[in-house]
């Protein structure tokens, strides 16, 4: 910041008048925080969406910081001069939105989880003609115990054993995502009327819902054009009406 403010002053004593510091970064790992921080301290920043910058295609584009910050500084220019198409510009979403929309993100990485654990424990199985265990029940030791290979014989101890921890890491998941379901549950009833609103609809539920309103509705559409970018185009739109 004392940079930036230094670069400033250099630049209005150079022009003698006022002048506004502008900024742009790509959406990703550094999330929103820091434009936050930039627009809390008087710069107008913008946070672009790095797929929709163009790029040279008749040539093998160079990755350089030097080339990437052209770029960047080409594209604030140009939205600077009223071309919004030039780019996507990310809606940043408010604190509280932000937070509200963890609950639904960790509960898709953990089904995700999920899913690799089942399809592991039934891989290891499978290499022992076993198919008819069902490592999500409640009873999964019971059931490992009575488990025969197709030729008849127990178990090898290590497959064994290793399918036991397996299981129990699919529980572990399995138990996680009771817990943020009923999180999300508790906050549709308690802050969010609008989720319990939404999956009073046939066909949509509370999870689909809740993922619906924090990634989709808490933004203002104000034409067509954002409405179909964020995949709620009627049927006729795509011919099928």
């Amino acid at each position: 910041m004392a940079l930036i403010e230094h670069r400033r002053e250099q630049a209005q004593a150079a022009l003698t008048r006022p002048v506004r510091v502008m900024s742009c970064y790509e959406a990703g790992y550094d999330g929103f925080w820091l434009h936050r921080f930039l627009c809390d301290r008087g710069i107008a920043n913008q946070v672009l969406d790095a797929a929709s910058i163009l790029v040279d295609r008749r040539s093998r584009r160079a990755k350089t910081d030097r080339l990437d910050a052209a770029a960047l500084l080409r594209t604030l220019m140009a939205l600077e001069r009223g071309e919004p198409r030039v780019c996507r510009v990310v809606r940043v979403p408010s604190l509280e939105q932000e937070n509200d929309r963890r609950r639904s993100r960790e509960r898709a990485r953990l089904v995700n989880e999920r899913g690799q654990h089942s399809s592991r424990i039934k891989g290891l199985l499978m290499t022992q003609g076993i198919r008819d265990f069902k490592p999500a029940r409640r009873d999964w030791r019971e059931q490992l115990e009575t488990l025969r290979t197709a030729d008849g014989r127990d178990l090898p101890p290590c497959l064994k054993n290793e399918i036991k921890r397996e299981c129990r890491r699919l529980w572990q998941v399995i138990e996680m995502i009771m817990e943020v379901e009923a999180e999300q549950r508790q906050a549709a009833e308690t802050t969010a009327p609008g989720i319990v609103q939404l999956s009073h609809l046939r066909g949509i539920g509370l999870t689909i819902a809740s993922v619906m309103t924090n990634e989709v509705f808490f933004r203002n559409f104000q034409n067509r054009r954002p409405t179909a970018a964020a995949g709620s185009t009627p049927a006729y739109a795509h011919g099928r009406g």
